[in-house]
């Protein structure tokens, strides 16, 4: 089954929306060629591996209540968080 990544799905977002659980998250890099802690590009189109571990309770909950997990950084957003952390972590003096 082949679904869309949609904006600020890391793969763990991805595999808990599709299978309600994260069981299958070493199964769905494989099926994908994709490393777990990959950044993934929105619109990006992944395979669903038949037979993958999926908690079906949790994914009719995520659909009912329109739910959609997108916890992910992209490399800019990242990049302005690490400078935003770093700006209140360390004294700078002049």
């Amino acid at each position: 089954m082949q679904k869309t990544l949609l904006h600020n799905q890391s793969l763990l977002d991805f595999t808990l929306h599709h299978c309600g659980t994260l069981n299958g998250i070493v199964q769905m890099a494989v099926e994908n060629n994709i490393g777990i802690a990959d950044f993934l590009s929105p619109g990006s189109v992944l395979s669903v591996p038949n037979g993958i571990s999926k908690d079906e309770q949790i994914v009719e909950f995520y659909e009912n209540k329109k739910l959609i997990p997108a916890c992910g950084f992209n490399t800019l957003e990242l990049s302005n968080a690490l400078d935003d952390m770093f700006a209140y972590e360390f004294a700078i003096s002049l």
